[in-house]
């Protein structure tokens, strides 16, 4: 469930002090706390300060654009809602540009009260989706590594400290032992821990291939 609108923070900026104080009335009164920059430069400074669950901005900015305060939210945070506000010609090309460049969504000045809380509740949900989705892969890439193998005695152990020093490499591994000790549990440990764990795991029986097949495959 997500988090009530009232412990929810929103960076606003803007230039327009009218604009800027419309924004604060309209996320205020839908339970949002809310500050506001009157530049992207302080907006920067602010999220350097401080935490925030979504951030909504103009394109046009005398100095520092809505964009190059994108693209720095994006260095260091991919997923922090980004709202884009243009309000002048070009519209769907700066739209598509900062959609391009991580924004989740924009408003088109001028917009109705109701349109923006609408859009932010949106973002705010987006993100807690994207969140929870992480969540699960890192769980499910948990307990398909080593963890779910039986075994505490020093050699597993050390088994499966060798397993987490390897998966991240590049390198080819060769996993030998007798049938039934476990190697296919191993190779699947392996790649649930590797940079490939997103991609398919194929178990094949090269015992019941043909020679000429083996080499070929």
């Amino acid at each position: 469930m997500a988090a009530p609108a009232r412990f929810r923070r929103i960076l606003v900026a803007d230039d327009e002090p009218v604009v800027l104080e419309l924004f604060r009335r309209c996320l205020s009164e839908a339970g949002y706390q809310v500050d506001t920059a009157p530049s992207a430069e302080r907006a920067r400074d602010m999220l350097e300060e401080r935490l925030y669950d979504a951030v909504i901005c103009d394109y046009s900015f005398p100095g520092m654009s809505g964009i190059q305060l994108l693209d720095f939210v994006r260095q260091y945070d991919r997923d922090l809602p980004f709202i884009i506000v243009t309000g002048y010609a070009g519209t769907v090309r700066c739209a598509v540009d900062a959609m391009k460049r991580g924004a989740f969504d924009y408003l088109e000045k001028p917009f109705e009260p109701e349109e923006l809380v609408i859009v932010t509740q949106r973002a705010l949900e987006h993100a807690k989706l994207a969140s929870d989705l992480r969540h699960m892969r890192a769980e499910f890439t948990r307990a398909a590594g080593v963890e779910n193998i039986i075994g505490r005695s020093k050699v597993m152990r050390d088994l499966f400290d060798l397993v987490r020093r390897v998966a991240p490499s590049n390198s080819t591994i060769l996993l030998q032992g007798e049938s039934g000790t476990g190697k296919e549990l191993f190779a699947r440990a392996i790649h649930q821990l590797s940079a490939r764990r997103d991609g398919p795991f194929l178990a094949l029986n090269c015992a019941v291939l043909p020679e000429t097949l083996l080499e070929s495959e």
